[in-house]
């Protein structure tokens, strides 16, 4: 799963949208594994972000109805949540096809994103750090992948930077005024 926000209950409150697709599902370090267990019961919206992670641009019709329908499967059956009208295609490839296959899915809304933690590899918590001063600004969507350990032992400083920014953290739902859709 990948995840544009974390929520760890006590020590990071971000209310994050997971932008969810299955790459690295299972393979998240126990302390992100936990921040995930917890946001199973929270309100936040789902971005659907594709199965495979694939450029959608590149794929047929039926191949990005295959990866937004196989990761629409996945939201309800694990998160009991819908996740149109939100996609956000992976590196921001969309097109006016896309769109309207998307559309037609019920996801009106592509996410993309101003900023990165640039965490969906290893790397050093002094490096996500520098990323986070640099992106976590007001009017901002921020991804952060939260797959590796680094971002578990800098849940503080991260909140740190939110609250001396005065920062407000919203969902695409909060955002959007839109009530949660659950199954």
């Amino acid at each position: 799963m990948r995840s544009t926000g974390i929520r760890a209950v006590g020590r990071f409150d971000a209310a994050p949208d997971d932008g969810c697709g299955a790459e690295g599902t299972d393979a998240a370090p126990p302390g992100v594994q936990d921040a995930r267990s917890a946001r199973r019961d929270r309100s936040a919206s789902r971005p659907n972000h594709t199965w495979t992670h694939p450029a959608l641009t590149s794929l047929t019709a039926r191949g990005v109805t295959d990866e937004l329908e196989r990761t629409r499967r996945f939201l309800r059956n694990d998160f009991g949540v819908e996740s149109a009208p939100y996609f956000r295609p992976p590196f921001g490839y969309r097109d006016a096809a896309v769109d309207r296959i998307a559309a037609d899915l019920g996801y009106t809304v592509p996410v993309l994103w101003d900023g990165s933690l640039s965490d969906s590899g290893v790397i050093t918590e002094k490096y996500l750090m520098a990323m986070a001063r640099r992106y976590l600004r007001a009017q901002r969507i921020v991804i952060g992948h939260a797959n590796h350990a680094p971002v578990t032992r800098v849940f503080g400083e991260l909140q740190e930077i939110v609250t001396e920014r005065r920062l407000n953290m919203l969902t695409l739902d909060d955002y959007f005024q839109r009530p949660i859709a659950r199954r």
